[in-house]
């Protein structure tokens, strides 16, 4: 399936958008779903073109709706002024806690500031409110009907900052020193298997595939209006999403996976706010959908991504990608440069009202306004990104006893957990977390060499055993998979994603 495109940014571009049809197909407008479906047909001819009709007759389809409030539990309590309980969110927060906080990259926390932030996510779920409890609370507004302008409008970065900083907010009530750390996603995809980092172990987000048993979140409660929500969305699909109410997830088994710094930094190449909008240029919302569909199970869908914890440090990622971007690129006034066209404010028109400049930001405002997810403020008095971890030939350093500096492109990348597939990091004494890379795989210790194989062709036998001759060494090491991922190998990934995601659709 794959083709020969004038850039690769064209490639990557065509294929990271056929990764969001599976995930956002039930709360997307249909016939913005078949304008995607008449892209990816320009992109990949042979993949597209005899499917659009097919798909845009089921995307426009009466069975494809979008979900409305109940009026009960959890629903009601959000259409009944959510954004009233909690505006202005930053002046409920103690005069202690006024410092800004500073958020880092998720591996690099001590012991303590890690344990500090679970703590405070769990007393969250406890804490009772309305209903339902303060967690939930945060997490149903994350849909279609709520918010409207926050997904596939100019409106994507600014919402999702300041919903979390008002669910930052709500974990500082509970403990001054919480900053939501954030999950650089980048540091996982050189992995082999992106579910075998240290990431997916039982100290971070469990290694549970299926309901999540393990870790600090384990047997994570999702309300029965949300189970609902789910399933009804696998009907949409033809597919089984009876999850059940304990969160649960598939980690790679469904799809998706990780975007490299090589997609950051085309990222990056965007000069004016406009251009990292989904209207005008959809690269970096529709990347975004890659981990979530790896993470997969309720963080893959729209209605219930929020549910899972691993939202929020995924999240704020992405908002510090943006913060990156606006400090070191953007070439127009942050707080000014904003979209003024509708056709360049959502795809949908009929979303294009809400994501105007002048437009309350739903379910926060009014008074709150879309412009003021611009301001400054958010970064200059609350809070901070840190840099996110680099080493160096001069520094191999990256910050954590949970990453490592891969010296073959000298770039920081996740530790393995044992058991895992360490294959092109055997040379790497730190890629295993308490283990070692023997023979592609994290283990305890390096047991006694494999067997040698029986004698091929163009191999030197004798009593001693068989030599490899040096044309078919040479050509062994030129071939082997011991270099640093380029930027094509993530391109052929994605490629390969969608050849799966397309035999699941068609």
């Amino acid at each position: 399936m794959f083709v020969t495109c004038s850039s690769t940014a064209m490639a990557s571009r065509s294929l990271v958008l056929s990764l969001l049809v599976l995930m956002t197909a039930p709360t997307a407008d249909g016939q913005a779903l078949c304008n995607i479906a008449n892209r990816l047909a320009q992109f990949f001819p042979r993949a597209f073109s005899n499917r659009v009709t097919t798909l845009c007759r089921a995307w426009t389809s009466e069975a494809i709706t979008t979900h409305s409030f109940s009026g009960v539990g959890i629903q009601s309590s959000v259409r009944g002024g959510v954004g009233e309980n909690l505006l202005p969110v930053y002046s409920q927060t103690p005069q202690v806690c006024r410092s800004p906080v500073v958020r880092k990259e998720v591996r690099t926390l001590t012991d303590a500031e890690w344990r500090r932030f679970v703590n405070a996510v769990i007393q969250l779920k406890r804490t009772p409110q309305g209903q339902s409890n303060a967690y939930d609370e945060f997490a149903i507004i994350h849909n279609a009907t709520t918010a409207p302008q926050a997904h596939f409008t100019a409106m994507f970065l600014p919402w999702h900052r300041e919903y979390l900083f008002r669910f930052e907010n709500a974990l500082r009530q509970i403990d001054c020193s919480i900053a939501i750390p954030y999950w650089d996603v980048t540091l996982d995809a050189p992995l082999p298997e992106g579910r075998d980092s240290i990431l997916w172990t039982d100290y971070y987000y469990g290694s549970s595939v299926g309901p999540v048993t393990s870790g600090p979140f384990r047997n994570w409660r999702i309300p029965p209006e949300v189970v609902q929500w789910v399933a009804d969305t696998g009907v949409e699909r033809g597919e089984n999403f009876n999850y059940g109410d304990i969160l649960y997830r598939t980690l790679g088994t469904q799809g998706g996976g990780f975007f490299p710094n090589d997609i950051v930094q085309e990222i990056f190449r965007a000069r004016r706010f406009r251009e990292l909008t989904w209207a005008v240029d959809p690269l970096l919302e529709a990347v975004h959908a890659g981990p979530h569909v790896f993470t997969g199970g309720h963080h893959a869908i729209l209605l219930s991504a929020s549910f899972d914890p691993i939202f929020w440090i995924y999240h704020s990622f992405i908002d510090c990608l943006w913060e990156e971007w606006r400090q070191n690129y953007q070439q127009a006034d942050p707080e000014t440069d904003y979209v003024t066209l509708d056709s360049e404010l959502a795809s949908d028109q009929e979303l294009a009202p809400y994501a105007r400049a002048n437009a309350p930001m739903l379910p926060f405002g009014p008074p709150l306004r879309n412009s003021d997810g611009l301001r400054n403020i958010y970064t200059q008095r609350y809070y901070r990104c840190a840099r996110r971890p680099t080493c160096s030939a001069n520094s191999l350093d990256c910050g954590s006893s949970y990453l490592f500096c891969d010296t073959r492109s000298y770039s920081c990348v996740s530790q393995i957990q044992q058991g895992g597939n360490c294959t092109g990091f055997e040379g790497n004494s730190r890629a295993c977390f308490s283990s070692v890379c023997c023979n592609g795989v994290c283990s305890a210790s390096c047991g006694p060499p494999p067997r040698e194989p029986a004698p091929a062709p163009g191999t030197d036998c004798d009593r001693t055993g068989c030599k490899i001759n040096a044309r078919d060494d040479y050509n062994r090491q030129r071939t082997s998979n011991n270099r640093p991922p380029t930027f094509m190998d993530h391109i052929r990934r994605l490629d390969n994603f969608v050849s799966n995601l397309e035999r699941r659709i068609f």
